[in-house]
């Protein structure tokens, strides 16, 4: 029987591939000058303000059902917790005090919630994939959120200029909040199954698009604007280390799941997990040091295949 480390360790680096072969092929177009730099630009605030709000509105719409799942609460609180551990933890190494500083913490709390983790999910857990994207997208409720508030005003340079709530209100925000808030009330017959499907139809783009967007990004930075290696360890030191610490021990004590409980693992998963493609799209779209930023979730992606699968069997050692 194949171990959880081999089996994560191959669906990690598989799932990191084909966001490599993205990455070859988006940033040699955008060096070839194939596709101008403002055409990505383009298209990373129609997914912010399009895409990706019509793909959440139309997931909470088909998919969340409290009624099914009593306890649905504890998944969205867990991932913002894991976010607020990661701020924690990048606040304490990086301060906040300057803007490249807070793109630091920023990539220390705000992970890849979805894109990386679902594929691995699916190598890991075939016979129950459709709980674990359940499971998954129950979690990315309470991640994105802070995602879409917590992060754009940590990446946002407008940070230097002091703390105004409208700097935390993004499209996908206010989405998640309205969408939640409407099931919560029983307003879904409210909605007409066509403007669903159609917002599902314009959601289905979000992930194709923000991948490209990513790889055209990640393809295209300048290597000579790389962090200090101080700080990719201070980097390193949280995201990989810290992080993952804290979860599995929270895990262990919070007994969220129980036995079996796919719940348990993806929370190992998601603390292991590169840096949000969404960081890229709000640089793009609200300001931000792209080549800092893309080079850290570049380095992010290469380190991913080692330290996800040692956390996750380690936490299957137990």
């Amino acid at each position: 029987m194949t171990s959880p480390f081999l089996i994560s360790a191959g669906a990690s680096l598989h799932a990191i591939l084909k966001v490599a072969v993205i990455i070859l092929f988006a940033g040699f177009l955008v060096r070839q000058k194939f596709i101008e730099k403002s055409v990505v630009d383009g298209l990373s605030g129609f997914t912010i303000r399009v895409l990706a709000p019509c793909l959440i509105f139309s997931s909470i719409l088909t998919r969340f059902d409290p009624a099914s799942t009593p306890m649905w609460w504890v998944m969205p609180l867990a991932g913002a917790a894991m976010n607020l551990a990661g701020f924690l933890g990048g606040a304490a190494l990086f301060g906040l005090r300057t803007t490249a500083a807070r793109e630091m913490v920023a990539l220390c709390s705000i992970h890849n919630a979805i894109f990386l983790v679902l594929p691995i999910g699916q190598a890991l857990f075939p016979d129950r994939f459709s709980e674990f994207a359940m499971t998954l997208f129950l979690y990315a409720i309470g991640t994105s959120i802070l995602t879409w508030s917590l992060g754009k005003y940590l990446i946002a340079p407008t940070g230097e200029q002091g703390f105004h709530a409208s700097d935390l209100l993004t499209p996908p925000l206010i989405v998640t909040l309205a969408g939640v808030a409407l099931i919560l009330a029983g307003g879904r017959d409210l909605i007409p199954d066509l403007v669903v499907d159609g917002a599902d139809l314009l959601g289905q783009a979000t992930v194709p698009v923000a991948t490209f967007i990513l790889g055209a990004t990640l393809g295209s930075i300048r290597l000579t604007v790389l962090p200090s290696l101080n700080e990719l360890t201070r980097f390193t030191a949280v995201k990989f280390l810290f992080l993952p610490l804290v979860t599995m021990g929270a895990v262990a004590l919070g007994g969220f799941g129980g036995p079996e409980a796919l719940s348990d693992d993806l929370l190992i998963i998601e603390a292991a997990s590169a840096p949000a493609t969404a960081l890229i799209l709000m640089a793009r779209t609200y300001g931000g040091n792209l080549d800092r930023i893309g080079a850290v979730i570049l380095i992010s992606y290469g380190l991913c295949p080692v330290f996800l699968p040692l956390w996750l069997g380690a936490w299957n050692l137990f």
